[in-house]
């Protein structure tokens, strides 16, 4: 049909020839449309609109790649920095425990007494008095035992220039409060109220003590 309707165009006073050359064949099957139509409309099915690499649309640019490791990488030092939180407060929860000992009915105060407070029998009386007055509110307090030294223990005889403490050394548990409850329950309350507390202007450290060692009257045990 194109080739009938340019027959006998006049370009520029001369008559065009139009006919199709002798060896012309056929286009293939595959290529008709193409020849004569023009490439057909590609229309993007919904299954490639859903997968936009199907179609090309896949690739980014370079800046949201950098962005997109970026935030790859801050997810994972964020991680990073809990974990070590976490086994750093497993840590220091580990060396606590260690440090106030395993659960028992019995406590040792410490920084509580000075051994110089304890010679007197009435200074001594009264301080064991107080202390077991307040620290009965706390549980079933059974006893309150305070290694104390004797006066003989401070007085300087020789003839240095040095007090006289090896004797007050030598004392297991001086300057120790043990307090003996009916309970562990009642000794791990009366810890968490105690420890940290101030007495006499001390501050007051509460641990644990082993049953078997304070019924051997083993009070200068250090665990």
């Amino acid at each position: 049909m194109a080739l009938e309707r340019l027959k006998g165009l006049t370009l520029a006073d001369t008559t065009l020839k139009i006919a199709r050359p002798n060896d012309f064949q056929l286009p293939p099957p595959h290529l008709v449309n193409f020849v004569c139509t023009g490439p057909r409309q590609v229309i993007p099915t919904p299954a490639a609109l859903g997968n936009p690499s199907a179609m090309g649309l896949g690739q980014i640019s370079v800046a949201e790649q950098v962005a997109k490791a970026k935030a790859a990488a801050a997810i994972r030092i964020a991680e990073a920095k809990r974990r070590a939180a976490a086994a750093t407060v497993l840590v220091l929860a580990q060396a606590e425990a260690k440090k106030i000992g395993e659960p028992s009915p019995i406590l040792v105060l410490l920084n509580m007494v000075k051994p110089h407070d304890l010679i007197e029998e009435e200074e001594f009386n009264e301080i064991r008095n107080e202390i077991g007055n307040e620290c009965s509110k706390f549980g079933h307090l059974v006893d309150v035992i305070i290694p104390r030294p004797g006066e003989q223990n401070f007085d300087d005889e020789d003839d240095d220039d040095d007090d006289d403490d090896d004797d007050e050394k030598a004392i297991p548990g001086l300057g120790r409060v043990f307090l003996q409850y009916a309970t562990k329950e009642d000794a791990t309350n009366a810890r968490q109220t105690l420890h940290g507390r101030r007495f006499s202007d001390n501050l007051v450290e509460a641990r644990f003590y082993p049953v078997d060692k304070f019924e051997a009257k083993d009070y200068g045990w250090e665990g």
